[in-house]
């Protein structure tokens, strides 16, 4: 329950401030699944890393490094996929 609660105060919070200058032309919907579809597999990753980093370093290494690759991968389907900006041509083609 509390992996869920924080998941939609983090979409929120994404759409609110760190992506807010985005206009994606996409429904929120749309955004809401895509998002939750990428924090789900990155968690997968994020424990797949884990399980083969833990063979050949320490847990907390392993922990550290399964993290960095979740957070970088969040980061970049958030930047590229959930909030990617709409391109310039289809903004002024609304405001006209």
């Amino acid at each position: 329950m509390a992996f869920l609660a924080a998941a939609q105060l983090n979409f929120v919070l994404s759409s609110l401030f760190t992506w807010a200058d985005r206009q994606t032309g996409q429904g929120i919907g749309r955004r809401w699944l895509i998002f939750h579809g990428s924090i789900a597999g990155m968690a997968l990753a994020n424990m797949a890393v884990f399980a083969v980093a833990r063979l050949v370093v320490p847990d907390l290494a392993a922990s550290a490094t399964g993290i960095g690759v979740a957070a970088i991968g969040n980061f970049f389907i958030g930047d590229r996929l959930v909030f990617r900006a709409r391109p310039h041509y289809m903004a002024r083609e609304v405001l006209e």
